[in-house]
């Protein structure tokens, strides 16, 4: 393999970093989606570039029958033919645009290519500039064409691109963090980050690559913080390992950074990171059906999409580096740069794929992203690419659920864990919803011959609903008790997480249901404890009530299902309307909805209508 010389694929050794200040020696630690694919750039921009040309077709035969008639004296003749010129070269420099970023993209910016990548961006924002320019004249004679709304995501592609290309050509290096979510494991943003990599950019060239074990950097942090409750009884302290605890990753990525910048492998270098992007082990997986099976003879396997997380996994539980003062997850250092150059070498019909393999997890929140620029950041928003919860408006009629899983100790037995949802839902004649929940999951790793597959899949399960949902029942649960490792955290000198002290101060226990409750991020969260053996199966059954909505003929309601990353898992919806109504999606009072697969966010829009 021919390693680019501009990049520095690094794996630290596992050593205490040199101090600076002298610091308390420590022990090492214990151990449908509307806004999703649609609005990603290059799609965007191949559906307005064919909404155009219709569009232009349409006018041009317009203006041939009134043209023959009649003569602007003003000269709009000449503009006309003016817009229509720069509009064409617009769409020709779009298209060659995208193909180049296709093409060259990755090649230059681990080839040095930086300064040419950054050029190309350029380029792209410039025409769409004056593809949005020439937003009026298109919206005034392409009547019937859904241009506008188009136009205004266009609109949002060139000012994230601007945002974008003041970050790439900064001068200074650009640190961000990557990091590898094993769905086996399953977390509330996504799935356990056994596994991280700091990327640095300068001017858009990838000057190095470092891949770690999550646990090195701990560590060295130099910070007793309380961990969160269900946390307790297996860590004495919080650290980067757990951060990714919370749903909203915006949140997980942003206490990922606290924690790291804390540590003393980045505090005594100074290093401040610019954001956090999360990949799923699943793009790795696809990946490797692009580029075909690779061999990594320093450990003698040829990783594919179909073993790489049986072996991998082997590797890192039982392996050579499974030892003190090594790294366990270096494997993943050492393939990192052969999958690069691998990528890098695609063919231009697998590069086609490539992209679509990552527009596509990036819609199914297989890959997530955060950054620390505010600008940034409200774009990756807006594109709904960066695992934000849903924000319920205040003028919102309607229902929101998310089912959200966390494995404490559970091995990494999530990978052979099937969930379904089911949701019954009937609104009443005075506007309440009373809703009953079904979460059924079943453990099908009892036959694997490795144990982390076969251990009892211990699950914190929280179910997030509208802020004024009451609880009504919670069956189904496993009791448990967290015992403390540290029985006294302040009297051990233990500092506590803002957020996550405001969020856990709001915690209330229903010990007749065996549930507890807490307001988090604007929705209210019914949580508790659902274990399975292996060869288990069964369910979780909840009922609640919330609203209440407005009840009139032609108002609208809306139902939003938030999927939490990593967890395959089918739902199933049915929505009762109120006496005297019926939905005119359906043509009666039931609406029932099905899918094997939750996409990213679910919407469902529906109409009632007063029965005659």
């Amino acid at each position: 393999m021919n390693q680019k010389r501009n990049i520095d694929f690094v794996l630290h050794d596992i050593r205490r970093p040199r101090k600076v200040f002298p610091k308390k020696k420590r022990e090492s630690k214990r151990g449908r989606s509307r806004e999703g694919l649609r609005r990603l750039a290059p799609i965007g921009l191949a559906l307005i570039i064919l909404l155009a040309s219709a569009g232009l077709g349409a006018y041009l035969r317009d203006f041939k029958r009134s043209s023959t008639s009649e003569t602007d004296s003003n000269g709009s003749l000449s503009g006309f033919f003016g817009d229509i010129s720069n509009l064409f070269q617009a769409i020709g420099g779009l298209r060659n645009d995208v193909s180049r970023l296709k093409s060259q993209g990755l090649k230059l910016a681990f080839g040095g290519g930086g300064e040419e990548l950054i050029g190309i961006l350029k380029s792209l924002k410039s025409n769409l500039d004056t593809l949005n320019s020439s937003s009026g004249f298109l919206s005034n004679w392409l009547a019937g064409i859904a241009v506008p709304n188009e136009v205004a995501d266009l609109n949002l592609v060139g000012e994230g691109l601007g945002s974008l290309i003041t970050f790439l050509d900064a001068p200074e290096e650009r640190h961000l963090v990557l990091i590898f979510e094993n769905p086996s494991e399953i977390r509330p943003a996504g799935g356990f980050a056994g596994s991280y990599g700091e990327l640095v950019l300068r001017r858009a060239n990838v000057k190095k690559i470092e891949v770690n074990d999550i646990y090195y950097p701990d560590r060295f942090l130099d910070l007793d913080v309380v961990p969160p409750i269900q946390l307790q009884g297996l860590t004495p302290d919080w650290g980067a390992r757990d951060a990714n605890w919370f749903f909203d990753f915006p949140t997980s990525a942003n206490k990922l950074i606290e924690l790291l910048e804390a540590s003393d492998v980045y505090a005594d270098q100074g290093v401040k990171f610019d954001g956090v992007i999360a990949v799923n082990v699943r793009v790795i997986e696809d990946l490797l059906e692009l580029t075909g099976p690779i061999e990594v003879k320093e450990y003698g396997l040829t990783l594919t999409k179909e073993n790489f997380l049986r072996e991998v996994q082997k590797e890192v539980e039982t392996g050579r580096d499974k030892v003190p003062g090594q790294n366990p997850k270096r494997i993943l250092s050492v393939m990192t740069p052969i999958l690069i150059e691998r990528i890098n070498n695609l063919s231009e019909s697998d590069e086609n794929k490539l992209f679509g393999i990552i527009f596509a997890r990036t819609a199914n929140k297989d890959i997530k992203f955060y950054f620390e620029d505010n600008d940034l950041q409200e774009f990756v928003d807006k594109f709904g690419i960066g695992g934000r919860v849903f924000e319920i408006p205040n003028d919102f009629s309607g229902d929101y659920l998310a089912v959200v899983n966390a494995n404490v100790a559970g091995g990494k037995t999530d990978v052979f864990i099937n969930q379904e949802i089911k949701l019954d839902s009937k609104i009443e004649s005075n506007g309440e919803i009373k809703n009953q929940l079904v979460i059924t999951r079943e453990h099908n790793g009892a036959d694997e011959s490795e144990a982390w597959y076969r251990a009892r899949n211990q699950n914190f399960i929280k179910i997030f609903t509208r802020p004024e949902s009451r609880l009504e029942n919670f069956e189904g649960e496993t009791p448990k008790e967290i015992k403390p490792i540290v029985g006294d955290y302040g009297a051990a000198g233990y500092i506590t997480d803002p957020l996550l002290s405001a969020i856990e101060g709001t915690r209330e226990v229903f010990n007749d249901l065996g549930a507890e409750s807490y307001f988090e991020f604007g929705k209210k969260v019914f949580a508790g404890w659902f274990n399975l053996d292996p060869g288990e199966k069964r369910s979780l059954v909840v009922g609640y009530r919330n609203g209440p909505v407005p009840i009139e003929s032609g108002k609208k309601y809306t139902f939003m299902l938030d999927k939490q990353s990593g967890v395959r898992s089918s739902f199933r919806y049915t929505l009762t309307a109120p006496p005297g109504f019926r939905w005119a999606e359906s043509g009666n009072d039931e609406f029932k909805y099905q899918a094997d697969k939750i996409p990213a966010r679910l919407e469902i829009e529906l109409t009632l209508v007063k029965d005659e």
